[in-house]
């Protein structure tokens, strides 16, 4: 299985821009997840995918699907 990281960063950089928009912390959102806030850290660095939390981050911070 290859990893896309430059769609991984890509996630990121629309997770952290949503977390301002929507006035929530990184820590309030991994509670929400039931992830440690280091996590989903790598998650919005592209260091990791977290695809298997993706839709979860997508509705609770509700983000289109690109």
């Amino acid at each position: 299985m290859t990893v896309d990281i430059e769609a991984n960063k890509e996630f990121g950089k629309q997770v952290k821009r949503r977390l301002i928009d929507v006035g929530m912390t990184s820590k309030e959102l991994a509670q929400l997840l039931k992830i440690k806030p280091q996590y989903l850290s790598l998650i919005c660095t592209g260091k990791r995918s977290g695809i298997k939390y993706r839709r979860k981050i997508m509705d609770i911070l509700g983000m289109d699907v690109a």
